[in-house]
């Protein structure tokens, strides 16, 4: 025993109280979303100084990757895919998303997947990270139409993918490289992204263009 009564040992230090605030910050974003947690309500939640946690994370997007242990910055893989242009995105994207779950630092993401198919906290932050935060994100960059239509439809896709690649496990696609995957998937992404009324319209005004300068 130390003097005053205490028992020895190891104070509670700074590995425990981030922890503390990463259990926390996953509760608020879990039963919130991203736009409505704030680090006031995190703080409160892990019973520590707002000023505490952006000591640790910076900023509620540091603190939101860091609760997702995600292998990739959403900002940075949407500035990465649209940095060409809409032209072979879809291909370009396809190819990504496949390295980002292939990676050792994305395999816990098909344990947080298999929690999203029955756990609707689970599915929320799933939710969160790849459709709010990278594929509406990714559209509304490029300055396109329905972006929350077109965002729904490119993640059908994309996750219905990673259930048979990494879920079900089934073959060839279990097999296939991520240059496959892009092949074979790129063009309905791509159709995804630049179809639908508002595209069919624009196909229609460029053949009349070209039938009015032949």
């Amino acid at each position: 025993m130390r003097a005053g009564g205490r028992p020895a040992g190891r104070r509670p230090g700074r590995s425990t109280t981030r922890a503390q605030i990463l259990a926390a910050a996953r509760r608020q974003f879990a039963a919130k979303g991203y736009e409505r947690a704030s680090l006031r309500a995190i703080a409160t939640d892990a019973g520590v100084d707002q000023r505490l946690v952006t000591h640790f994370f910076g900023s509620k997007h540091g603190i939101f990757l860091a609760a997702m242990a995600l292998p990739v910055d959403p900002s940075a893989l949407v500035a990465e895919v649209a940095a060409a242009g809409v032209q072979g995105m879809g291909e370009r994207l396809a190819r990504r998303w496949v390295t980002i779950w292939d990676s050792a630092e994305g395999r816990h993401l098909v344990g947080v997947l298999r929690a999203a198919v029955s756990n609707e906290r689970a599915a929320r932050m799933m939710r969160e990270v790849f459709v709010h935060l990278v594929l509406r994100q990714l559209v509304r960059t490029l300055d396109l139409d329905q972006p929350d239509r077109r965002a729904a439809q490119v993640a059908s896709q994309l996750f219905g993918l990673v259930l048979v690649r990494y879920v079900v496990r089934l073959e060839p696609v279990a097999s296939m490289t991520p240059d496959e995957i892009a092949a074979w998937m790129g063009p309905t992404l791509q159709r995804y992204l630049e179809d639908g009324e508002a595209g069919g319209r624009r196909r229609r005004q460029k053949d009349g263009e070209a039938r009015t300068l032949r």
